[in-house]
């Protein structure tokens, strides 16, 4: 993925201990939610981000079932668009969702689950680009 959150140290760790990446995602997940529901939007992002790159990690590991590593990655970006929308950097913004959608495109899955994944972001991107 293009957006950098992890120094390449931490991600090869997470890459090598599963168990570390699925904490990992928990608390920098739950630490950037807290952050966001308080309006600290600008010092949830680097959690945030964390989330987001540490769930792709274990979607490409194959850390747990399908279907939940693709929840946590498309929860993670939901919430970390949200928070970039919030702060005005739509670029950004954009860019994880289209990032995340074009991840879960190449996945070979046709579960309504998925299916369902995919239309939620799909409906996130396409809100804010009707309305400019």
């Amino acid at each position: 993925m293009k957006h950098q959150f992890l120094c390449p140290n931490h991600r090869q760790e997470l890459i090598n201990k599963p168990t570390r990446a699925l904490c990992s995602w928990a608390n920098t997940n739950e630490t950037g939610v807290t952050l966001a529901s308080l309006g600290q939007h600008y010092d949830a992002l680097p959690h945030l981000g964390c989330a987001f790159e540490v769930a792709e990690i274990i979607l490409t590991g194959n850390f747990v079932e399908q279907e939940k590593a693709i929840s946590l990655l498309t929860k993670s970006a939901l919430i970390l668009a949200a928070s970039l929308e919030i702060l005005g950097y739509q670029e950004q913004r954009l860019s994880v969702l289209q990032l995340t959608l074009n991840r879960l495109n190449k996945l070979p899955n046709s579960s309504v689950f998925f299916s369902d994944q995919l239309n939620s972001l799909k409906l996130a991107l396409n809100i804010k680009k009707t309305l400019h």
